[in-house]
């Protein structure tokens, strides 16, 4: 009998605890956030994924009642960055700034060495998205697509057009310009982001540049942006023709959004999204977005799952063409 008590008390004892612990944790949920929130940018400062976090970061932090605190981990293409995000504790309290084609294109071509999976990596938002653009300084000598072609032509190789590093819509929109086009342009793969890109481009460092539409609105003044992909032209830049008007099949567009580790409470998912997209459907959020040359998705966390699937189905194929 009183050996049959001790074990009796050791189960008691252990389940005691194991109640203490789920209550500890669901008290912790239900009081989520209690301290400040890291948002890793896999990007360098300057980029439209810097901009992003920026633009919601005062507005969440009123809302949730915590910091957000800002931390830049660059390089592979956003790889390091979504790298680290993937094998963070999924506690709500590490989350990233997502960018597509990015990631689908990493994780199609790279595999294992792109250092995460997909599924690794829980969406909560998606926010905002812009076609793809080829541009061009304001002093430069080709005013129109069909000047820059008709040069790339007669000059095979010879003009030099930056993008964000390889694996990403740069890359890839370029190489559906050139494949339409039947032209050969040199790519150069620029580190950091969108960012440095505007740089080298304004700086002279490259004779164009293909980016999200959004940096050449940002820098109008600076650049002509020659085409954009996609099937319309853009309500920010009305006289800035599509590609597919000139006969070119470019269809790479952009888009940010927000994820964490998976694994993370659905709660804690629910809690981030509403937060997120109460702040993106502000009166002044939305100007400022449409304003940039932007397009707001207001993806919630099922829409954000089932946008990612569509998109790794959708670029499958199209990546083909970086090998």
């Amino acid at each position: 009998m009183r050996v049959a008590w001790r074990w009796g008390t050791v189960t008691l004892l252990a389940l005691s605890v194991a109640l203490v612990l789920v209550f500890a944790v669901a008290g912790a949920s239900s009081q989520y956030p209690n301290r400040p929130i890291t948002w890793l940018v896999a990007f360098a400062p300057g980029g439209q994924s810097d901009v992003e976090v920026r633009r919601v970061q005062p507005h969440l932090e009123k809302l949730l009642g915590v910091r957000i605190l800002v931390e830049y981990r660059t390089g592979g293409g956003g790889a390091v960055g979504w790298s680290e995000l993937a094998r963070a504790r999924p506690d709500g309290y590490t989350v990233g700034g997502l960018v597509m084609p990015h990631m689908v294109i990493q994780t199609l071509l790279r595999g294992a060495e792109a250092g995460y999976r997909l599924d690794q990596i829980r969406s909560i938002a998606w926010t905002v998205s812009a076609p793809n653009a080829l541009m061009v300084r304001r002093d430069s000598p080709f005013r129109t697509l069909r000047d820059f072609v008709e040069y790339a032509k007669a000059n095979p190789g010879k003009l030099a057009v930056g993008g964000v590093e390889r694996l990403s819509p740069s890359d890839l929109s370029l190489a559906q310009f050139m494949q339409a086009a039947g032209i050969r342009l040199t790519y150069v793969p620029i580190a950091g982001g969108a960012g440095p890109v505007m740089t080298s481009l304004i700086g002279g460092h490259v004779d164009a540049a293909t980016t999200a539409a959004s940096h050449g609105i940002r820098h109008k003044d600076q650049v002509r942006i020659l085409a954009v992909s996609g099937k319309q032209r853009m309500k920010a830049l009305p006289d800035v023709p599509t590609f597919a008007e000139f006969g070119y099949n470019v269809t790479v567009e952009t888009s940010w959004g927000v994820g964490a580790p998976a694994g993370v409470p659905a709660e804690v998912v629910t809690r981030l999204s509403q937060a997120l997209l109460q702040v993106m459907r502000m009166p002044e959020i939305r100007k400022a977005v449409e304003e940039e040359g932007l397009q707001p998705l207001y993806y919630g966390p099922a829409e954000s799952q089932a946008y990612v699937n569509r998109l790794v189905s959708a670029y499958r194929d199209l990546v083909q063409l970086l090998r």
